[in-house]
């Protein structure tokens, strides 16, 4: 992943709990900070003299929906139509489908 923050270029190199990133430090020279979050605040800490290499503010983002399965966002909502056309097709079987409102494309559940 490759960003760019403040005219410096951030590569992310770690995965997990700590990522390591590469931004050079303008007290140390060092190339090598490690990112953190504190809230809605995203900052780099040079692994060497632990100064703050880059500052980024987060903004808060809508809820979306997951999938209670797979925890997939990739969800779509029951259309009304769909659910009108499965009565017709299956009347009263269809009832479980229908009381339904979202159905994922991930695990192909509805829920």
């Amino acid at each position: 992943m490759l960003t760019l923050v403040q005219n410096y270029c951030i590569i992310f190199l770690g995965g997990g709990t700590m990522d390591i990133i590469e931004i050079v430090c303008e007290k140390c020279g060092n190339n090598k900070s490690e990112k953190k979050v504190i809230k809605n605040l995203e900052y780099g800490e040079c692994t060497q003299c632990g100064a703050m290499t880059y500052k980024n503010f987060l903004t808060p983002q809508k809820q979306l929906p997951r999938c209670p399965y797979c925890n997939s966002y990739k969800i779509e909502k029951i259309s009304k139509i769909s659910k009108a056309a499965s009565i017709a097709a299956f009347g009263v079987f269809a009832l479980p489908k229908t009381a339904k409102q979202w159905h994922c494309n991930a695990c192909k559940s509805d829920f």
